[in-house]
């Protein structure tokens, strides 16, 4: 058998399939409510609804999900981040995934 995927749009739908994305994690956090969701939804949930009063008018919330998300962080130290230091909290949105210097705890 040949599992060598050549097709870009396949390739494309086979990741999106796997990969948890802000927009997933949004979607179940709103079907499922806080009380039910897994973290990676619940953080986006804390997000859409609280991003720009928390941290400022100019954070975006995919971006700081996705970045605490490539950090390893939790919900709660997300939580924890934004209110002892909202600037730390913004910097989430310019943290690369995978990046040596900047993926890990």
């Amino acid at each position: 058998m040949n599992f060598h995927i050549t097709d870009e749009d396949e390739l494309a739908e086979l990741a999106a399939d796997y990969e948890v994305t802000y927009d997933k994690a949004l979607a179940r956090a709103r079907a499922d409510g806080a009380a039910h969701c897994d973290d990676a939804a619940l953080m986006a949930g804390l997000l859409a609804g609280a991003c720009t009063i928390l941290i400022g008018p100019g954070a975006n919330p995919r971006l700081v999900w996705k970045g605490a998300q490539a950090k390893g962080m939790t919900t709660r130290q997300l939580a924890e981040l934004i209110h002892e230091d909202p600037v730390k909290a913004a910097d989430l949105m310019f943290v690369t995934p995978g990046h040596p210097y900047q993926g890990g705890n």
